[in-house]
């Protein structure tokens, strides 16, 4: 029955009026047969189906049914007569007739309620079907997606072959074992892939990324892997160790070297780090910098070669880098499959102990490296899985490497109870004497190179150890023996070749092997006093004499990172190790070396602590002849460091130097002037000169000048004309005290050609010389020269030194008062 029938059926005679006049329409709705459509009663269909367009194709006809019989009566009301498809409107409609023509209002409140019922039973189901679809497509698009983006990883990550010559200094083989950290390495190539994409070079963007965590959890192999796996988009792949400001120095003049920079090797280290950032920021090939275990963030900046297009990693442990990257990844843990599946590498046996491997990594805490080391353990002695995982609740639940307030442990660190104090006791069991012994000099040294010259017996100048040494080197034999027991345990790597064989350490494993000895003290002084020793042979004797022995220059660089670590764990120690004179003479030789290379802070760290070992031991033994010699050395040296830290530091400066002159003096009182070696000659005038320049800091100049003229006469008699030359640039601020311009002038001019024809335009000491020269040019009015001269001190101070040291910011805020004074405000400001 269509609609217009059900709601008209007032009577059998209505009835058949209806039906004759809806004859027109019976073709149409023939296939609706009363039977089989209830227009209360649909499908839930929409409105807009054929079958309810069908029915409204009807609603002429019925209308007009009705104004037959509702002939000579009044017309329904304008609502009935509603074009309208909404079976609501119409269903009001219906309703007001049925009222207005006194039909019974029950009849139209059943066909109202009817009507919301059936409306309501639609409306369900409808919601429904659209839920079971949505849940469908929800489903389906999650598969696709899953499916896309595993495609898209697969293809990001899959190995292909370089297509062009690569430059890198990467020695480091690559980990057949790496594991686990895909969404990570497919992240930082999401973050690196715009210094390399787009047609040509003006697309690229430069693109760097910070990766950073707690000790041990792989962020070094990372970096490794990522250089290996995307080597195809890169010309150069250069590495970086960037622990302290030296080694990366050394790192990135070695990593420059692969280049095509003309005439690098005949520049000063300064330089050589200008060109080779200047190479970076203007060549068109794609390169990729690796800056590895970073620690301080403006360190970074001095050789950070930002520029247009290129790309570089940082791992650290410190996120506070991360200001200067644009993205920063933190390196998470190892998921216990992705640490089941690193175990399963290490042993190869199969997938038979899955489910232990799985548990072994979470008891560990996802750790890369005490899983690594813990999988040697269990190796090398062939025992099951379950069996460790088992013994763990028999040992401690902390180890001295994590001994710290629980409050305090980051959420990372708290994420696991057991931590490396079991791995380190398993791994250290069995070692042999000689690795044993190896492994502790190791903890005291820098962790990421240690040349292995330090340790092997030269093959063409064989040095014995002596009484006084009490260490000797090592025959090649012996020290590869050791290396190999501690590569077993997965303890050192061993990498480079000839000059660059290296080993490295992590510096978790250092840690607890240092607190181990803090337990045992005479042994700890024991392996301390052995480290000096083999430091004290590779290191040079200081040359003051002339100034530092540039032929010697190299092997300071080479192996001062190993003395800067065995410095501050010294300092660190606790309960604190007993200072040696032979650990204050290395300290002395490393201070003089970082003075002439202006390094004031390094300086004043080594010669601090030479002092306070001296002082010791002139307290216990006020006649120890060495300690009272090696004094005013490195008072000499702190004093020098001091004069650069503010009116505090230049007071504190100007009477220790008082004291050093003292002390040469009393030291040469009974010697007469015409028996004094040339290093008594020298350390006498440089007592007189150093303190002459500390007057002339605090404007002393009267005082200042009659020592400036003793270490004068000095120099000349012993014929330095390095240190002659120096003096005189000092004297020339005296004259120009008293204004006299000419003199200052002439002078000034000769001795800067002097210097710089002795030692290089570039060198610390012409930058010296060049400051002295620039305050003294200042100081008679000749501002132009003064700025002119006191600009390339700046500039050369910042690429050598870097924009915080203190000898830079004395020459930057000389530089400005300059420009001040010539009426560049802006530019001084």
């Amino acid at each position: 029955m269509d609609l217009f029938a059900c709601c008209f059926s007032m009577s059998r005679n209505e009835e058949a009026s209806r039906k004759a006049s809806s004859g027109s329409s019976s073709s149409s709705m023939s296939k609706y047969r009363e039977k089989d459509f209830d227009a209360f009663k649909d499908t839930g269909e929409h409105y807009q189906t054929e079958l309810w367009n069908l029915v409204i194709s009807e609603k002429e006809d019925a209308l007009a049914s009705l104004r037959e019989r509702l002939a000579g009566q009044d017309q329904p009301p304008r609502q009935l007569i509603i074009a309208s498809e909404n079976p609501d409107e119409l269903l009001n409609s219906l309703t007001t007739s049925y009222n207005a023509h006194g039909h019974s209002r029950l009849a139209a409140v059943k066909i109202q309620w009817t009507m919301l019922t059936s409306e309501h039973q639609r409306t369900v189901k409808r919601l429904a079907a659209a839920n079971t679809e949505f849940e469908k497509e929800v489903q389906l698009a999650e598969v696709q997606e899953g499916s896309r983006r595993h495609q898209e990883i697969m293809a990001l990550l899959r190995p292909s072959l370089p297509t062009q010559s690569l430059k890198t200094n990467i020695s480091l083989p690559r980990n057949s074992r790496f594991s686990g950290h895909e969404d990570t390495l497919a992240l930082l190539h999401s973050f690196l892939a715009p210094s390399f994409e787009g047609e040509s070079s003006s697309k690229w963007t430069f693109c760097s990324c910070l990766v950073h965590a707690i000790g041990g959890t792989g962020k070094t192999e990372l970096a490794l892997e990522y250089a290996y796996r995307f080597r195809e988009h890169y010309t150069c792949i250069f590495w970086l160790r960037s622990q302290t400001r030296a080694l990366l120095q050394e790192s990135f003049i070695q990593a420059i070297s692969e280049l095509d920079i003309p005439n690098l090797k005949d520049e000063t280290p300064s330089r050589q780090v200008e060109l080779g950032l200047k190479w970076f920021r203007s060549t068109g090939q794609t390169w990729l910098l690796i800056y590895d275990n970073a620690e301080d963030i403006n360190v970074l900046r001095e050789f950070w070669p930002a520029g247009f297009h290129g790309a570089i990693i940082v791992t650290s442990q410190n996120p506070s880098i991360g200001h200067l990257t644009a993205n920063s990844i933190l390196l998470r843990s190892l998921r216990p499959s992705e640490g089941a599946t690193l175990i399963q590498k290490y042993l190869n046996r199969g997938l038979s102990e899955a489910a232990s491997a799985e548990e072994l990594s979470r008891i560990l805490g996802g750790h890369a490296l005490a899983i690594v080391h813990f999988t040697g353990h269990v190796s090398r002695s062939q025992c099951l899985i379950e069996e460790i995982t088992k013994g763990f609740s028999k040992r401690l639940q902390s180890s001295s490497v994590w001994k710290t307030d629980r409050e305090n442990i980051s959420v990372m660190t708290r994420a696991y109870a057991h931590t490396l104090e079991t791995v380190w006791n398993l791994a250290f069991q069995r070692l042999s004497s000689d690795a044993n012994t190896l492994l502790q000099w190791i903890a005291f040294l820098d962790p990421d190179q240690i040349p292995t010259d330090l340790f092997i017996e030269p093959s063409d100048n064989a040095q014995p150890g002596t009484p006084n040494s009490g260490w000797g080197y090592w025959d090649i034999t012996r020290f590869n023996n050791a290396v190999e027991v501690l590569r077993e345990r997965n303890l050192v790597e061993r990498y480079g070749q000839d000059a660059d064989d290296s080993l490295r350490t992590h510096r978790v494993l250092q840690r607890c092997i240092l607190q181990r000895l803090d337990s045992e003290p005479d042994k700890r002084f024991t392996r301390f006093t052995e480290v000096v020793s083999i430091l004290r042979k590779a290191i040079p004797d200081a040359n003051p004499i002339n100034r530092g022995d540039r032929n010697q220059t190299w092997r300071f660089a080479r192996y001062l990172p190993q003395i800067e670590r065995l410095h501050s764990n010294f300092v660190d120690s606790e309960p604190k190790i007993e200072g040696s004179m032979a650990f204050a003479t290395v300290l002395d030789d490393t201070s003089y070396y970082a003075m002439t290379q202006e390094d004031n802070n390094l300086s004043q760290k080594f010669a601090m602590t030479g002092v306070r070992i001296c002082e010791n031991e002139i307290e216990s033994r006020p006649d120890n002849i060495e300690a009272r010699t090696l004094l005013p050395n490195l008072l000499a040296l702190l004093a020098a460091a001091l004069n650069f830290c503010g009116a505090s530091g230049r007071k504190e400066a100007l009477q220790i130097t008082r004291r050093v002159l003292e002390l040469r003096q009393e030291e040469l009182a009974e010697i007469p002037e015409e028996d004094w070696t040339n290093l008594q000659a020298v350390n006498y005038a440089r007592a007189h000169g150093d303190l002459s320049w500390q007057l002339l800091e605090m404007n002393q100049p009267e005082e200042s000048a009659p020592l400036l003229k003793v270490a004068i006469a000095i120099y000349e008699r012993i014929n330095n004309k390095l240190r002659f030359a120096s003096a005189r640039s000092m004297y020339t601020m005296v004259l120009g005290t008293q204004q006299m311009k000419d003199q200052v002038r002439e002078q000034g001019s000769a001795i800067k050609k002097t210097v710089e024809e002795m030692v290089g335009s570039k060198d610390p000491l012409t930058l010296m010389v060049s400051f002295e020269l620039a305050n003294t040019y200042f100081t008679i009015g000749d501002v132009r020269t003064a700025c002119d001269m006191m600009e390339v001190v700046f500039r050369e101070r910042s690429i050598s030194l870097g924009n915080t040291n203190d000898r830079t910011l004395y020459s930057q805020y000389c530089l400005s008062v300059f420009l001040q004074n010539l009426k560049d405000l802006e530019m001084a400001e």
